[in-house]
């Protein structure tokens, strides 16, 4: 069994991460944060509180296909869009959508 990533869900995740490592760069770098007002370096540490919540979120969703070999060839499974409350690792979303398919026993 394989995880596929979404195609269409691939590059606004690849967005979110670049943002983050961005804001994240500007954080760190003590001589750029330092020419910040105070205003600029509270948004940028509210920005980079944003994209952290949502890393976790778009990963989860781009990752929602399951590739596995079946009788016919390869079957692909659609995990669907995961609910905002739900807080699984990837890895429980999986096994927990397998056992519910019953493709995987317990």
């Amino acid at each position: 069994m394989f995880l596929i990533a979404d195609p269409n869900g691939y590059d606004a995740f690849k967005a979110v991460i670049r943002r983050f490592l961005a804001l994240n760069a500007i954080k760190e770098d003590k001589e750029r944060i330092g020419t910040l007002s105070e205003e600029d370096r509270e948004r940028v540490g509210q920005r980079l509180k944003d994209p952290d919540s949502s890393i976790w979120f778009k990963l989860i969703s781009v990752y929602r296909y399951i590739a596995k070999a079946s009788k016919d060839g390869i079957a692909t499974l659609d995990m669907g869009i995961p609910s905002l409350g739900e807080r699984l690792t990837l890895t429980g979303r999986v096994k927990d959508f397998l056992g519910d398919q019953e493709v995987l026993l317990s």
